[in-house]
């Protein structure tokens, strides 16, 4: 529970009496959990304490960007987390959530090409990553805002593709259904049953996508 979280490190760093390095560190652990709290604000003033000159400041722009993003300032955003993502000092794991951002708010405001742009760099460089493959699926939306339907189911396609891929690494003999069926069946033999089959599914979350196609936000679903 991030909030939960929030309030504990809230309460630890009043009561700190922590070197200035040790501090930094405390204060964008509390920026970014306020972030993930949905309090972008409070994180903003909490994130402007780490001192400049610091290792911490590098990725206390970040989780500003992203506190900006909270709060709907898109442009200022995308230009905060854009820093990260050509900063060879930061972790590669965080500069590429910052060129995933960036391409989220170009999209948010309506920079479509630019967006699109954005993510296919991604999908090209991070193939094989969480945000690669977030990348492509974004990218398929913003194809279809764009008019561009055919080009967008592609994009669904290779992602449903990658899914496949991964899941069949996971089947052993006794799968008796590949990916795509509304039910996954398995088959096992334990002593007390007779030859029995395990059917298990996941329900689609239908409403939920209707308004996630409908609003343009697929970050809730």
């Amino acid at each position: 529970d991030p909030a939960r979280a929030a309030q504990v490190m809230g309460e630890v760093l009043g009561a700190s009496r922590a070197s200035p390095e040790r501090r930094n560190r405390d204060l964008l652990d509390y920026g970014r959990l306020l972030v993930q709290a949905g309090q972008p604000e409070k994180a903003m003033g909490v994130l402007d304490r780490i001192a400049s000159e610091s290792a911490e400041a590098r990725e206390a722009r970040f989780w500003k960007g992203m506190a900006l993003a909270a709060k709907g300032r898109h442009e200022q955003a995308a230009t905060r987390v854009a820093q990260g993502e050509g900063d060879l000092l930061l972790p590669p794991i965080r500069r590429r959530q910052a060129a995933y951002h960036k391409a989220e708010q170009l999209m948010a405001m309506d920079r479509l090409q630019a967006a699109s742009d954005a993510f296919q760099r991604i999908v090209a460089n991070d193939d094989d990553t969480d945000e690669g493959f977030a990348a492509n699926v974004k990218q398929a939306t913003v194809l279809w805002r764009s008019k561009q339907q055919a080009d967008a189911i592609d994009r669904l396609v290779e992602a449903v593709g990658r899914i496949k891929d991964i899941v069949g690494k996971t089947f052993d003999d006794n799968v008796l259904c590949n990916i795509g069926r509304f039910g996954a069946m398995y088959q096992f033999d334990p002593s007390e049953m007779d030859q029995p089959v395990l059917v298990s599914s996941v329900d689609s979350v239908g409403t939920k996508l209707k308004l996630a196609f409908m609003t343009g936000r697929h970050d809730t679903v």
